[in-house]
């Protein structure tokens, strides 16, 4: 007997006749585990920090656990495990998706992936504000003279501004 393919646990019954005798016989056809979500504590992240993510399966893992691949689109961005192994009896494993050293936002996806399922997570790897120029209208003066001077910032400041510190 060969079970098709499912999506959930079932019973079916399989019966054997020969020369006016039956034979019944009840069996489970068991659906492979899938992963049901994929979660982290934060999507969105400043460059060089980390988040803990959780990748939760469809049903308690048997035998040995179930290794869950793991994949990010950018490495140079966002770093994870190559898998996570979600012990036999649980239903969820967690690991550490960690940020790089960015000098440029980045967009990046991370999939976790077990028997032909697959749940990927969006997450933006946040640069840091650098100051790009400071250019000043003259650099040579007289004494008691001024000028006026402008710093650029390599993105928009936050909600509530950046402070630039000046010193000469």
């Amino acid at each position: 007997a060969s079970a098709a393919a499912v999506t959930s646990h079932q019973s079916a019954p399989l019966t054997a006749s020969f020369n006016g005798s039956t034979k019944s016989l009840a069996f489970s056809v068991i659906a492979p585990i899938t992963i049901s979500s994929l979660q982290c504590t934060s999507t969105n992240l400043p460059a060089s920090a980390s988040t803990t993510c959780t990748v939760v399966l469809s049903s308690a893992a048997s035998g040995s656990g179930s290794s869950v691949a793991l994949a990010s689109s950018l490495t140079s961005a966002l770093t994870v495990p190559v898998s996570v192994l979600v012990p036999a009896g649980a239903t969820s494993a967690t690991f550490t998706a960690s940020a790089a050293a960015v000098t440029s936002d980045q967009s990046v996806t991370v999939t976790a992936s077990l028997n032909g399922s697959t749940k990927s997570l969006a997450f933006s790897v946040i640069a840091p504000i650098t100051i790009s120029s400071l250019q000043c209208t003259s650099t040579s003066l007289a004494a008691s003279a001024s000028t006026t001077c402008t710093v650029a910032l390599s993105k928009a400041a936050s909600g509530s501004g950046s402070r630039v510190a000046l010193a000469s």
